[in-house]
């Protein structure tokens, strides 16, 4: 149930599996998924804390208080991953596990945010009223004739206002300049 702590068992072993070296995600995976990752990420967390705090060395590593965790980050290459297809929340917890990073999900995303374009770039193209129109045809669709049974093809003109975008669609048979002025 959630908000509820594990008992002392299911936490003693999350420890000696991180000890050993297993990522958080093969920690949850080991519980039989009895134990979510996200609660495994926040027993590691601790249990680093812990031990940095005691002096033993281990655990997340020590980042310069002056520039702090989100300059230690290569964010070019988040961009680049983040842009490939892989979720920022995989990148996280990579960074994460290899204490690269040592907030949740919710401070890196927000760091993402400031930091790094998540998105490709667009332009917006501003234009006033009834200076220009756009034009194009793409495949229409196929019309059975009653009388004779034929199946005609049609192609589809489109035309937008860029201003208002307002946008105009009709079939027409063909294409030539006859069609466009003179619609079905």
């Amino acid at each position: 149930m959630a908000g509820n702590r594990l008992d002392m068992k299911e936490i003693e072993e999350i420890r000696r599996l991180w000890k050993l070296g297993f990522t958080n995600r093969q920690i949850a995976r080991a519980s039989g998924g009895k134990i979510h990752r996200n609660t495994v990420n926040k027993y590691v967390l601790e249990f680093s804390t812990e031990e940095s705090l005691s002096g033993k060395g281990v655990g997340l590593p020590a980042i310069d208080s002056d520039i702090g965790w989100p300059d230690a980050v290569d964010w070019e290459k988040i961009r680049s991953e983040y842009l490939r297809g892989v979720p920022l929340s995989i990148l996280h917890d990579e960074l994460f596990e290899t204490g690269k990073v040592p907030v949740l999900y919710p401070g890196f995303w927000k760091q993402a945010q400031k930091r790094i374009a998540l998105t490709e770039a667009t332009m917006v193209r501003i234009f006033k009223a009834g200076e220009r129109a756009e034009i194009d045809y793409a495949d229409g669709i196929d019309i059975l004739d009653p009388a004779t049974g034929e199946i005609k093809r049609t192609e589809l003109f489109v035309g937008v206002l860029c201003h208002s975008r307002y946008t105009f669609a009709e079939f027409t048979w063909t294409q030539p300049s006859q069609d466009f002025c003179n619609p079905m």
